[in-house]
């Protein structure tokens, strides 16, 4: 069965009259013949005709010679593929539809093309994760798509998740291998423009390419009226993991963005141009984990004891209330908060407030702490009950 969709217009049809009057030219089309659903439409000064068989219908069309090889590459296509071809109408003649043969006529008239695709059937691919060295296995939601069938081979074509994931794929009929030309990824273009704060299905995808890139299989069976017709899966491991660990690394970068737009409560819109470097997404983290409340470091969290220097003016080091080797804490606050550009748009941070809990002090050798026009250099070494506590002095504003 051949759907076929049609440029053009009975002459008699004013153009300026099409757009008002589809409704009238559809239902006069139909009546050349009943076998054929027809839907109209005007966009751009092209004028469509879609017609849809709604049984099988036996159409022979003659094709001169002179259409050229690139033609009848494209009728080979639709034969033996499903694929779709795109013809001029010139000294076409068709026999066996009265209405293809009046549409053809018309077109021809007004130098339109001739397009031919097979018909589609709706199909379904149930996902499932599988963790080759566990053997654990994991559902993803279903894919609901179309399949499209040749002499040779078919076609499956699906979205889910708001055609954010997309896969397409090509069996050969004849052949016991797997599936070729296959393609699934991540249409993140439908993202762009909404705001981080909630942007639909970001945690789904997040999971899904996490377990890709940590060398998990996809696998698939596909469905038709409820019966499986295929079962198979897409690419190996070592081809998917670099391209499922990029998505994850934007992914989570767009993690990190949401959290901080929704601490600044604004508004910031999501572009799948932004191509963040590790640098700028280790910045994003730590930002993140101080609002969260969670830049904390202790003892634990070092190999050996953690130690670090700073240098104060002579007046603002209280010597005596903490003496060389005395246990103490602390407290560093930045001078001024830093700017973080994000999506494109600048947000100003406050400045960090550090405290170093259970730490010894120690003047270094050949300073002297009574000259008070110079400064003096304190080592910090951290104790069994080191404690590093990060935090912003004041929250973020909008």
């Amino acid at each position: 069965m051949l759907v076929t969709a049609l440029t053009g217009a009975p002459k008699h049809l004013g153009r300026n009259a099409i757009a008002n009057v589809h409704g009238a030219v559809a239902q006069h089309l139909e009546a050349l013949d009943p076998r054929f659903l027809v839907e109209t439409s005007y966009e751009s000064k092209v004028i469509r005709h879609k017609l849809l068989a709604k049984e099988d219908v036996r159409v022979g069309i003659k094709f001169p010679k002179t259409l050229g090889p690139q033609v009848f590459e494209q009728l080979r296509d639709l034969f033996d593929h499903g694929g779709a071809a795109q013809l001029p109408v010139g000294d076409i003649e068709v026999t066996g539809s009265p209405l293809i043969a009046h549409v053809i006529a018309t077109v021809q008239e007004e130098a339109g093309t001739l397009k031919i695709s097979a018909a589609t059937r709706p199909a379904l691919m149930k996902l499932t994760l599988f963790d080759p060295r566990t053997s654990q296995v994991k559902s993803f939601d279903d894919m609901p798509g179309t399949l499209t069938s040749g002499r040779k081979s078919f076609t499956f074509s699906g979205q889910n998740c708001a055609g954010l994931l997309q896969m397409t794929f090509r069996k050969d009929i004849a052949s016991d291998n797997g599936v070729t030309e296959s393609r699934f990824g991540a249409e993140l273009t439908r993202w762009d423009g909404q705001d981080l704060r909630s942007l639909p299905y970001h945690a789904k995808l997040i999971q899904f390419f996490s377990l890709l890139a940590d060398g998990w299989k996809l696998e698939f069976s596909l469905e038709l009226e409820g019966r499986e017709v295929l079962r198979g899966g897409f690419g190996d491991v070592d081809a998917v993991q670099p391209y499922a660990a990029r998505l994850r690394h934007v992914l989570e970068y767009t993690r990190l963005a949401q959290s901080l737009a929704i601490h600044v409560g604004r508004y910031i819109g999501f572009s799948s141009n932004e191509r963040p470097s590790a640098d700028l997404y280790r910045e994003l983290e730590r930002i993140v984990n101080i609002l969260d409340g969670n830049d904390t470091l202790e003892r634990k969290d070092f190999e050996s004891p953690p130690t670090g220097t700073a240098r104060f003016p002579i007046g603002e080091f209280d010597h005596a209330a903490l003496p060389d080797g005395a246990v103490g804490q602390v407290r560093f606050v930045q001078e001024a908060g830093d700017v973080i550009t994000i999506f494109g748009q600048a947000i100003e941070l406050p400045p960090i407030e550090v405290t170093l809990e259970s730490v010894a002090v120690m003047v270094e050798k050949g300073e002297d702490v009574d000259c008070s026009n110079d400064s003096v250099t304190v080592r910090f070494v951290g104790t069994d009950n080191f404690r590093s506590i990060s935090r912003y002095l004041h929250a973020l504003s909008s």
